[in-house]
């Protein structure tokens, strides 16, 4: 009977190599799993002592032991064996063996340091899981992410709403290009402009909030959170047209604790595709955003718009399109809007004012510079000068690539039914999660150096404004194609122009109202290392003192 159940458990092995459960709490897998040593042992007294005996229970013990124990070594030993697909693929043993131990630094948000270490050790394409591979080469960008590449895969399952349509992010093929028309539409540089009015409302709201801290704290605020309020504000009006007042009344629904809650539960089960989907059965599971979020649905489909928001764009109240899109799916792309509309541009310019204040000689070229644009009695929030920026546009932009708010994003998955893809120089079977972090592209000195971990804005500027203090000229190399902090390619970050001329507009017209310094006792340099990233990055606390400037 030993023997039986070795070659049950082995059985199993091979028939779920081929057939992969999806639901393992519910499926009939499980039931399979349970009850096959049972029914092995029941066979086996009954045909040693008499269909009606019942097994010893020593014998049902070693049946399941047998069964067990077998099944375990035959999935490892494959795993790491020379006949597994990936063989070829370097990475850590108990990476390759199970995704248990890289669950163990996703859970603590540490996904991306990890990645980051693994590439450091083993090159650039790295085998994070028994099925999954990271890829840091900027020759396999194109064929992952481009035009032609791979679709979106196991991670961005867990993100799409059971009960509704899919939204851009979780979209492939022909439907994400439909869609990905309208966004187009609503990020056209005619819109960015209409827009303006929205963000500089807004941006007087956290003026003044602000000015109302330096009684109220002494001038000490969490200037994370405050930007976490003005982006749900700013993105609630320009997906819903909804009117939030985050700025005004605190986070009272506790959306945003909620969000990140969510987002790193769902993160999670991003990387266990057979844990059934739980969100429907768990009432603490689901964001406080979705009930807000359907009742400015309601409101806004009553209202029309004063001003093209994005809704009036993804409604298509234009007309533009043959086929009008209901409003279910405006829904989902709305709520999009306002979720990854404002976590990553708060969390983009959170990261920002760190860098500046960590680096003071920074901090006063961009303050010089924005004076300089915009003197005194002047609109800082006018948007036609921002090409007179270009250090504070070099400060964005080098803030994006050592913090980017998705430093490593989701997998793509080579389809099945493909007969498998050739990514890096290796072949990979259906089915195969293929990850490509922005960050660890971003920290390679063979993509963007000298001083690849420093804050360096100068590196984006042309040569003749990249000089130091010895007045010495600096060739820097970047590399465009190894920048992804937008990702790349037809799925990339639709909102991209959006967010760089909120952050233009919001970082000038507080640099231009205030002086900033970190507050006193606040441990500053720890901040990055605080950072925890899962789908978004969830970050601490920067405590800065604010003194309203008189220039």
């Amino acid at each position: 009977m030993i023997l039986q159940a070795g070659l049950l458990g082995l059985a199993n092995h091979l028939l779920f190599q081929k057939y992969e459960p999806t639901d393992a709490l519910f499926a009939p897998s499980v039931l399979l799993l349970a009850l096959e040593p049972l029914f092995l042992s029941l066979v086996s007294s009954a045909y040693s002592n008499g269909f009606l005996s019942l097994p010893p229970r020593n014998l049902v013990l070693s049946a399941y032991i047998t069964f067990y124990a077998v099944l375990v070594t035959s999935v490892v030993l494959y795993r790491i064996s020379p006949f597994h697909p990936l063989a070829k693929v370097p990475g850590p043993l108990l990476f390759k063996i199970s995704k248990f131990t890289p669950l163990w630094y996703y859970w603590h948000g540490e996904q991306s340091d990890i990645f980051a270490a693994l590439h450091a050790q083993y090159g650039p394409v790295v085998r994070v899981a028994p099925n999954e591979i990271s890829v840091a080469d900027i020759d396999a960008v194109s064929s992952v992410l481009g035009s032609g590449g791979l679709p979106k895969g196991a991670a961005y399952i867990r993100f799409r709403v059971k009960s509704g349509p899919e939204n851009l992010v979780t979209m492939n093929g022909d439907p994400h290009a439909a869609r990905r028309r309208l966004w187009n539409r609503a990020m056209s540089t005619q819109a960015l402009h209409e827009y303006e009015d929205i963000i500089s409302r807004r941006g007087h709201e956290l003026v003044d909030a602000l000015e109302s801290q330096i009684s109220i704290s002494k001038g000490v605020v969490d200037i994370t959170q405050w930007l976490n309020y003005f982006a749900f504000d700013f993105m609630s009006d320009l997906g819903f047209g909804a009117g939030s007042s985050m700025m005004r009344d605190g986070d009272l629904h506790k959306v945003w604790s909620g969000l990140h809650l969510h987002m790193r539960c769902v993160g999670i089960l991003s990387h266990l595709p057979w844990i059934p989907d739980i969100r429907d059965r768990l009432p603490w599971f689901s964001m406080p955003l979705w009930p807000i979020a359907r009742q400015w649905s309601a409101t806004r489909l009553k209202t029309p718009a004063r001003k093209k928001d994005i809704w009036y764009h993804l409604m298509d109240e234009a007309g533009l399109e043959k086929v009008k899109p209901s409003l279910a799916e405006v829904g989902a792309d709305a709520v999009l809007t306002v979720i990854a509309g404002s976590d990553t541009s708060s969390c983009a310019m959170a990261s920002l004012f760190w860098f500046l204040l960590s680096h003071p000689g920074s901090y006063k070229r961009v303050r010089e510079e924005i004076d300089s644009v915009y003197p005194p009695g002047s609109d800082p929030l006018d948007a036609s000068k921002h090409s007179s920026l270009p250090y504070l546009a070099a400060c964005i932009q080098e803030s994006l690539r050592l913090l980017p708010p998705a430093p490593v994003s989701g997998a793509r998955e080579v389809p099945y039914g493909s007969g498998g893809a050739e990514i890096a120089g290796h072949f990979l079977p259906e089915g195969t999660q293929v990850w490509v972090p922005p960050k660890v592209f971003h920290l390679n000195p063979s993509y963007f150096s000298p001083r690849t971990d420093e804050f360096v804005p100068e590196r984006w500027l042309p040569s003749s404004s990249s000089c130091n203090e010895n007045s010495e000229t600096t060739e820097f190399k970047n590399e465009p194609s190894a920048f992804l902090a937008f990702s790349y390619g037809p799925a990339n970050c639709a909102g991209r122009n959006l967010a760089r001329q909120e952050i233009m507009m919001i970082m000038s017209l507080l640099l231009q109202n205030f002086d900033f310094r970190f507050a006193d006792g606040y441990d500053w340099e720890s901040w990055p290392r605080d950072l925890k990233s899962y789908f978004v990055t969830i970050r601490p606390p920067i405590q800065i003192a604010i003194t309203k400037r008189g220039l």
